[in-house]
Formats: structure tokens, sequence, C-alpha cells
């Protein structure tokens, strides 16, 4: 376990890092290291839940690759195509209980990773909605754990 003195350290570490390759995101690396840090400090299970939201090649991806080579605790990056798990795929790949599956498989070999969802709005609606029901699920498990 680490002290706050090295959870400082590695967050003035990241942002510094951040900060030299990723340019005019300032406020988004900050709270993002500032997320991480306090998500060590107090020993969540879950790290952190981000969503970027954004035209296409303005970055979001690139950060994601960033703090997987900046960040010690973070092993990997997996990108999950959302385009494949629309209508016109694959019947087979339909269902949000599909991509639920991969990433609970994943999750559960690599739990220091970041997950990427790409093109998020190119995916079936039941999938799309399986992601905000378990974005409100982690909102509230915070929200209760910290009363």
């Amino acid at each position: 376990m680490q002290s706050k003195d090295g959870y400082g350290k590695l967050a003035q570490h990241l942002e510094e890092t951040l900060k030299v390759h990723l340019f005019d995101q300032n406020f988004a690396i900050e709270s993002i290291i500032k997320t991480l840090v306090q998500m060590r400090l107090v020993h969540s299970k879950v790290r952190a839940l981000f969503t970027f939201i954004g035209p296409p090649n303005c970055g979001k991806r690139y950060l994601a690759e960033l703090l997987v080579t900046a960040d010690p605790h973070i092993e990997q990056l997996k990108a999950f195509q959302m385009d494949q798990y629309n209508d016109t795929f694959n019947a087979e790949q339909l269902s949000a209980s599909s991509i639920e599956n991969d990433v609970t498989e994943f999750v559960a070999k690599n739990p220091n990773a970041i997950l990427l969802f790409e093109d998020i709005d190119k995916a079936d609606t039941q999938v799309q909605l399986s992601f905000q029901i378990q974005r409100r699920a982690v909102l509230i498990s915070r929200m209760s754990s910290l009363l």
C-alpha cells in the first residue's frame, strides 16, 4: 500500500507526463488524475468511470493510451468496437448480454485495465441502455459508500 505522499508523487508524475503529450486538455487531465488518486486512497473496487465525449480524432483514445503508459498501476487498454454490437452486424452478437459477457470476462482476467468503448453511439439501443443502467448503478454505489 502506498502512502499519501506516494500517491501525491504519482499524481504529479501522471499530470506532467500527460500534459507534455496532450495539449489544451488541462482541466480534463487534472480531473482524471484527481479521481484516479482518490479512488486508490479509498481502496474502491471501481477505480474510476469516465465518459469522454467529442468529435473523432480529438484525443479521447490517445488520453487512454497515455494513461496506460504513464500509470504503473494500469496494465493494459482494451477497446471494444461498439459498432460490432448493432443490429446490422450479427444476430448472435446483437444482445446486450454479449457485450456484458465480453466485458465481464476481460475484467475478471485484467482487473487493472482501461476499458474503451469506441463509437458507443453506433451500438444497438439495448446495448446503449445497458451501459446507462450500469453507469447509474456505479454512481449510486459510490454515493452510498460515502454515506
